[in-house]
């Protein structure tokens, strides 16, 4: 156990030391270091063994850069023309964007399930893995579908080995076009980017609303929020809300469990983690599909989301007080759940149909 935190960090992969010392650029063993890696059996040592082999089944684009031509042929091979079935893979924290995806494509005429664990075989025509990076395993390349869910206004989660998982799938999905452009110039060769934002779904997709749930008496408090509320400057906002509101802070549950304490509060706030962060669409999109309002600070790529401007309401980067006092005009309203489907449904839907086209795969126009 010693050994292993020596040269193993608890989230699995090898420290930066470890990686520096032992392995080159492109994750190859080090002639000198062999004996470490690998047993007098020619094993890769248990320590080592489900990173080594993520880092073999994903090679970096200077160890395969053939991937990139065998991509394009088996795109252009029409491989996935009569793909009809996709399963849809997604840790709990981002279970609302697995649910986004599923209804798209079954109205699109696509067979699809939805599954926060990996299968032991993979047997369906293609996967979408969000979050690829929180699996130890993966579907094989020639079949995948990465959904990238983090930030680029820090570059901390992007990792050599981040970078070559992306590589290595069959088409990159994006939320937000300023990743995309970060991606592309960290590493040109990947040319598979696709932008698949993050949209809205009608209130009942979710959860069926009871009798009774938009009325005011339901409410147990002002305001919810939910994420890491450690954060400094999300804790100093939440400070100070909290001496005028009543307040709810949930962290760590997810899926329906999570939608249903959300609906326990009049508003929810939506709170930066980073100063410049881009907007949390995930967070906004699955309130707004429980018909819930949301109060948010505006982001760093405010100017792209104009189709949320009349159904979030911003307030100034950095201004509590702000925030306070929409809360407290919002909180004059009527309460009640809105389950309005807007026009933009189609126009964001719209981009996901288009990336799976370019793979060519054909979907059904979409049904009423």
């Amino acid at each position: 156990m010693l050994i292993r935190k020596l040269f193993i960090k608890s989230n699995g992969l090898p420290r930066p030391w470890v990686k520096r010392r032992l392995f080159s650029d492109s994750f190859e063993v080090k002639p000198f270091w062999r004996f470490i890696v690998f047993s007098r059996g020619g094993r890769v040592r248990e320590i080592f063994s489900e990173w080594y082999q993520s880092v073999c089944e994903n090679p970096s684009p200077k160890a395969d850069p053939e991937w990139v031509n065998a991509r394009k042929i088996l795109i252009g091979s029409k491989a996935f023309k009569d793909c009809r079935c996709i399963s849809i893979i997604s840790p709990r924290a981002t279970i609302y964007v697995a649910r986004m995806l599923e209804w798209n494509l079954i109205r699109w005429g696509v067979d699809c399930q939805v599954s926060e664990n990996m299968p032991i075989d993979f047997s369906d025509n293609l996967y979408i893995v969000i979050c690829p990076q929180m699996y130890k395993r993966l579907p094989p390349r020639q079949v995948r579908i990465s959904y990238q869910m983090e930030q680029s206004v820090t570059d901390r989660w992007f990792t050599d080995e981040y970078f070559n998982i992306l590589y290595n799938s069959i088409a990159v999905f994006d939320y937000s076009q300023e990743n995309m452009l970060f991606l592309a110039n960290k590493v040109p060769e990947l040319n598979n980017l696709y932008h698949v934002p993050i949209e809205s779904l009608p209130a009942d997709t979710m959860m069926p609303l009871e009798a009774g749930d938009a009325c005011a008496d339901q409410f147990q408090y002002d305001i919810v929020f939910y994420g890491d509320a450690k954060i400094p400057r999300r804790k100093k906002f939440l400070n100070e809300l909290s001496k005028c509101f009543s307040t709810r802070i949930i962290n760590g549950i997810y899926g329906p469990d999570l939608w249903a304490e959300l609906r326990k509060a009049r508003l929810v706030v939506n709170i930066h983690y980073y100063e410049n962060a881009l907007l949390e669409t995930t967070r906004i999109n699955e309130c707004l599909s429980l018909g819930l309002t949301v109060i948010s600070e505006t982001a760093s790529d405010q100017h792209v989301h104009h189709d949320l401007s009349d159904r979030v309401v911003f307030t100034p980067i950095n201004d509590i007080s702000a925030m306070v006092e929409a809360i407290r005009r919002q909180l004059l309203m009527p309460s009640q759940f809105s389950q309005k489907v807007t026009d933009h449904l189609s126009e964001r839907g719209m981009k996901l149909r288009a990336a799976l086209h370019s793979l060519g795969i054909t979907v059904a126009k979409k049904t009423s």
